[in-house]
């Protein structure tokens, strides 16, 4: 019997679907059945309000798929849309492929970047070949993000998951959980007044220390994004940089009104044009 064939409607439907779940599956009718079969009723809803293209554009939203993802929030009452959770559940392959786009490359061009093969590349974004370590800091170097960006393995969509890496936490940087007025929050358990502050080493020697300070930075961020001073595109493209090619001065980003503004090799405005067409 001869293969059926997908049209373009489906092959760009089975894309979205991966994409949103993380998944990589190759025929569009396992991709449906394990949304059914979830009760992915969110998902399920997205993909019935999109008329997909015929013809099939590999690895790019329609304007009305990325419409409606940024029209659909994660939570009520929440400025996170399915477009930062897409990021959250991306397989390796799939981060790859993401971060290449918004660099504007070719495969071919990261391949010569990191001298590999063009075909190697193809087989890590498709998730048949796998990077080792030092493979995967080369690829996120010539990628301009952070090599914590584009590991797969640090999953938190699972909170029995999430807890075990807080446990880690515990240990390695004093995290502790803190109950006030019936809430929980998370804050660090080390005795500040024995480290100077104003001292770059006793900051860095002290790793608990060093995880505090990089919390701060991503409070200051956090509350622009919060209170809308900087948009969605360019708080997540901050987080995949940050802190190997991005800057922990938030005026450095939000002045960034042109590309040359933009004086730290982070690129935030040039990597922005690009996001908002660029699948995971």
């Amino acid at each position: 019997m001869a293969k059926k064939e997908m049209t373009g409607k489906e092959l760009n439907e089975l894309a979205l679907i991966n994409s949103l779940t993380g998944k990589n599956y190759k025929k569009i009718e396992s991709a449906r059945k394990y949304v059914k079969d979830n009760n992915l009723n969110d998902i399920q809803e997205l993909i019935d309000n999109i008329e997909f293209n015929d013809e099939y554009e590999e690895y790019s939203y329609t304007d009305e798929e990325r419409q409606a993802m940024s029209n659909e929030l994660i939570y009520a009452n929440h400025t996170y849309t399915l477009r930062s959770l897409e990021l959250c559940n991306a397989n390796l392959g799939q981060r790859i492929r993401y971060y290449r786009q918004i660099a504007g490359m070719t495969q071919k061009e990261l391949a010569n970047l990191c001298e590999l093969n063009e075909s190697t590349i193809r087989n890590y974004e498709l998730g048949n070949r796998c990077p080792d370590y030092d493979t995967l800091a080369v690829l996120a170097t010539a990628l301009e993000v952070s090599v914590f960006a584009l590991n797969d393995r640090q999953r938190p969509s699972a909170p029995q998951s999430a807890l075990k890496f807080l446990f880690d936490m515990e240990k390695y940087y004093l995290l502790k959980p803190v109950e006030i007025d019936g809430r929980m929050y998370l804050g660090f358990d080390y005795d500040i007044e024995s480290l100077d502050p104003n001292s770059l080493d006793d900051m860095l020697s002290f790793t608990p220390a060093m995880m505090e300070r990089l919390v701060m930075i991503w409070e200051r961020f956090y509350k622009m994004f919060q209170s809308g001073e900087i948009d969605e595109d360019t708080y997540l493209l901050w987080q995949s940089k940050y802190p190997t090619f991005a800057t922990p001065n938030p005026k450095d980003i939000f002045g960034a009104k042109r590309d040359n503004d933009v004086t730290i090799d982070q690129k935030i405005a040039e990597a922005k044009k690009r996001v908002r067409k660029t699948k995971i």
